[in-house]
């Protein structure tokens, strides 16, 4: 029994895919709006130093595998990339969730926007691998045999 070769992402699955690229080229970006702040300064989440580097390291891969699984729709790409958005994830969230309840910090717009925006990003790749088909190919031929 032979899978049937992936074709181009198309409806629902292309959109996801869409939005999966959308929000992984967002979450650096986002790093650039106040993350923290207190006393009258705030930091952008490019203070961070090392999770700012990694972030943007997985946020490329992820845009990278969600741009060649829309051109060739196969399931363990946006698995990937999913991945990695879910990584993301918990870099950008760990910092201002943890530093404010140590410190007289406050967590600024940044600080929320950006891990809702990897977990959007995250659910919507793992929805783009979900519409992947993987029907085997004898059952695409439903014509009758003589």
């Amino acid at each position: 029994m032979s899978v049937s070769a992936p074709g181009r992402a198309e409806g629902t699955a292309a959109l996801m895919h869409i939005v999966g690229v959308v929000c992984a080229a967002a979450v650096p970006l986002l790093l650039l709006l106040p993350y923290l702040g207190g006393g009258g300064e705030t930091e952008t989440g490019w203070a961070l130093k090392r999770i700012d580097i990694v972030t943007l390291v997985f946020c490329v891969l992820a845009v990278l595998l969600l741009v060649a699984s829309l051109y060739e729709h196969r399931r363990s790409l946006p698995l990937a990339a999913a991945g990695l958005l879910f990584a993301a994830f918990g870099l950008v969230l760990a910092f201002p969730l943890e530093f404010p309840a140590l410190t007289d910090a406050d967590t600024e717009i940044g600080g929320y926007l950006t891990p809702l925006v990897a977990l959007i990003g995250a659910g919507a790749a793992l929805y783009a691998a979900e519409l992947a088909s993987v029907r085997p190919a004898a059952l695409e031929d439903t014509a009758p045999s003589p």
